[in-house]
């Protein structure tokens, strides 16, 4: 009996402690899947049934052959010897009767653990179907968080897109306009070098120009000597031709007059003498009037040389100039040309720069959006155990009013866990506030490169104003270089112009000089000569005489006639050539001017050819 005694007191405090142990389990491993986030779903629960149907079935077998046991000892028949031991008999019912109560308390213990399974089987289908309930209502929040979540990635690969093509679109704008500003530089460079070729053509016109004008310059010095020469011998001849008519004139006098009238004749003579004097005279006056003249047009032509001169070099310093000019501005043009590729090459590598900053900033901010979706499903994760925790801490409670005995410890775990747990969300907090301060901080820095890329930019576009201006200006450096060569040339036309009008009034004047008729009384030595001839030779006849005075009445209007076409064809010219300029100058007036010159040395060789009736007297 104390064996069976012994047998039930263990199994029941057996019992107990497999009860304690399975409510502490139970609360333990119901603490770990809340600390971990892990729900127990109904697979779980069928196991855990399934640990504890055998333990059962043992501790009830037990019971069962236990009692079999004890039926087995109360049918069995007493000998006399037992009946003699009364006292052992009561003392053995006393052990039947505890342990009968203590199998009772087994069998209750035991009713009571399989009304508590029972309760714990309702219960957790209960919290299967809250739990379930929970996560319906978490997946569809889930489910519309991930929707604003792909709707806001969307979006944001949209606006990176458009960023992407506004970057490249400004890309492209700036490769054009470099390849625009490149293209206008290698204009201008073509430019400049052919208007460099122009003015070097142009120099080495205005150097044959100036070596025809100095040949026509000793060409004209020739022919002033020779017209010098001319006049000189002119004047031998009319000297000689006064004194041959004054012979004349005395011997016609003589025959004419008779031996009475000498002294009329004398009287005469006198007169004659007188007016030869009178005409002598003047003759010195116009010989020293023409020395002044030829004095004067000597020293206006050492001015003229010396102002060509002068001009000359002033030319040839302001071509060195515009040599030495042209070469800088070349080397500008060159240096310019190596500052804009240097500047091309820096905005690629800006470019790439920015391009690799952007691609990184990009990862970064994926990586940062990964974080931010494991973090919110972190946060969800901690939401739905806080919330499946609540439901735990109502059954716990629910269970503390059932078990007022464990109610202090469950309430002191539950403390324990729920500060971890707000510790944790706190945590989850802190680490939210980190990525957005971090989402931020990378916001922030592509703006900042955003705004560095606009200022690299701006500066280029700035420095491409700059490099405009520059070229503007020598544009207008070479635009006053080459109205300054023009005036210069201008100048030096209109100076030649008038040089060559006044040598051509020159010539007029002396031509006309020559042109004027004779005087009554040289024509009147005229006919004395030819009615007279000192060798004696036969004298002419009135007839030819008339002849000839009719042929060289003829020849001198014709005479009179191409000089007043030549002055015409001048004036004309004259009034053409006064406002034009030197590109203004074509081959025609030259033509002209080389006709003019060429009917003017016509006239002059007319002019110095001796007359038909001069050579028949000869």
């Amino acid at each position: 009996w104390s064996l069976s005694l012994d047998t039930s007191s263990n199994l029941a405090a057996k019992l107990k402690q497999e009860l304690q142990t399975s409510d502490h389990l139970d609360a333990s491993f119901m603490a770990y899947l809340q600390y971990h986030g892990i729900f127990p779903d109904v697979m779980e629960s069928m196991r855990e049934k399934e640990i504890l149907s055998p333990q059962l079935k043992s501790v009830l077998k037990m019971v069962y052959e236990e009692s079999c046991k004890i039926l087995a000892l109360s049918e069995h028949s007493f000998g006399f010897r037992e009946l003699k031991n009364v006292h052992q008999t009561r003392a053995m019912m006393e052990g039947w009767q505890k342990e009968g109560l203590a199998l009772l308390d087994a069998i209750q213990s035991l009713k009571d653990y399989l009304s508590k399974v029972a309760d714990r089987g309702d219960k957790e289908e209960q919290r299967q179907m809250v739990v379930e309930h929970l996560f319906s209502s978490d997946r569809n929040s889930l489910l519309s968080e991930i929707q604003d979540l792909r709707a806001q990635l969307r979006m944001t690969h949209l606006q990176n897109q458009e960023k992407l093509q506004q970057l490249q679109e400004t890309l492209t704008n700036a490769e054009d306009h470099g390849s625009k500003q490149e293209h206008q530089l290698r204009r201008k460079v073509e430019l400049l070098e052919y208007k460099l070729q122009q003015e070097k053509s142009i120099v080495s016109d205005l150097h044959s120009t100036l070596s025809e004008e100095q040949k026509r310059v000793s060409e004209t010095c020739e022919l002033l000597n020779q017209e010098k020469a001319a006049v000189s011998a002119l004047k031998s001849e009319l000297y000689e031709h006064k004194q041959e008519n004054e012979r004349l004139q005395k011997s016609l006098e003589e025959h004419q007059r008779e031996i009475d009238k000498f002294r009329f004749e004398l009287e005469n003579k006198e007169k004659d003498l007188t007016a030869a004097l009178q005409e002598l005279q003047a003759e010195r006056l116009t010989e020293t009037e023409l020395r002044g003249l030829l004095e004067e047009q000597q020293l206006q032509h050492k001015k003229a040389e010396d102002e060509k001169k002068k001009a000359l070099e002033d030319l040839q310093a302001a071509l060195e100039l515009q040599s030495v000019q042209n070469g800088q501005l070349s080397v500008s043009l060159e240096h310019e040309q190596m500052i804009n590729d240097n500047l091309r090459k820096e905005l690629q590598i800006e470019h790439s720069r920015c391009e690799a900053l952007l691609s990184q900033e990009q990862n970064k901010v994926s990586e940062l959006k990964r974080n931010l979706d494991a973090e919110r499903n972190h946060s969800l994760e901690l939401l739905n155990s806080l919330n499946h925790e609540r439901v735990l801490t109502e059954q716990l409670s629910m269970r503390a009013r059932e078990d007022a005995s464990c109610q202090h410890r469950e309430s002191l775990l539950e403390q324990a866990f729920i500060r971890e747990l707000q510790a944790q969300l706190e945590e989850e907090r802190s680490r939210t506030t980190e990525l957005a301060s971090i989402i931020d901080k990378t916001h922030q820095k592509a703006i900042h490169s955003k705004r560095q890329l606009e200022a690299e930019v701006q500066m280029c576009c700035e420095e491409t104003q700059k490099e405009r201006e520059i070229s503007n200006k020598l544009r207008a450096i070479l635009e006053s270089l080459q109205s300054q060569k023009e005036d210069q040339n201008l100048e030096l036309q209109h100076r030649r112009d008038e040089q060559r009008i006044k040598d051509l009034q020159e010539i007029l004047a002396v031509l006309k000089e020559r042109e004027s008729p004779p005087s009554p009384n040289s024509q009147r030595e005229l006919f004395c000569t030819l009615s007279k001839d000192p060798n004696g030779k036969q004298p002419m006849t009135k007839e030819s005489e008339k002849v000839n005075l009719q042929q060289q009445q003829q020849q001198l209007e014709k005479i009179r006639q191409q000089l007043l076409f030549v002055a015409a064809h001048l004036n004309e010219f004259i009034y053409k050539t006064v406002d034009k300029t030197v590109n203004d100058w074509s081959a025609s007036n030259n033509e002209a001017v080389a006709s003019l010159l060429q009917t003017l040395k016509e006239l002059k060789s007319d002019l110095l050819s001796p007359p038909a009736f001069q050579v028949r007297t000869t």
